[in-house]
């Protein structure tokens, strides 16, 4: 049975377990593997990163790119593990397949993949990703 809220750590308790100088990498191994099972993967993924669960990390990754989730897989480069060309076509195919267009959009432009673009953008007409300017 998966962890119900009141057993996992509230936002000040997950600062702590995150970055605590006393936390072991053992508790942050079980708080992850705790968020992970009651479906907070985005808290999972940095708690194993943060352990050096390269298991674990590797476990979410194929996650993100059978299931089409961007997001996971940003989080994965901005940590200096990239996913490869293949990788996000195959999610951004995932995200397509399922109707999350931008997501698809995010995943093909990751990708390089022009003729996965060029699909995406007749689901949504004049889309691009917003930028800041100066960057």
């Amino acid at each position: 049975m998966p962890p119900v809220a009141q057993d996992l750590p509230d936002t000040l308790g997950l600062r702590e377990v995150k970055y605590g100088d006393r936390t072991p990498p053992a508790k942050r191994s079980k708080v992850a593997r705790d968020l992970l099972a009651a479906g907070r993967i985005h808290d999972a993924l940095d708690l194993f990163l943060i352990a050096g669960e390269e298991k674990a990390v590797g476990e979410i990754r194929g996650y993100a790119v059978r299931e089409g989730l961007p997001a996971l897989l940003l989080t994965l480069k901005r940590a200096g593990r990239s996913p490869t060309r293949e990788e996000w076509s195959k999610a951004a195919a995932a995200a397509f397949t399922a109707g999350r267009w931008r997501e698809a959009f995010r995943c093909y432009r990751e990708a390089g993949d022009e003729a996965g673009l060029a699909a995406v953008k007749e689901k949504l007409p004049g889309y691009d990703l917003y930028t800041p300017q100066g960057k």
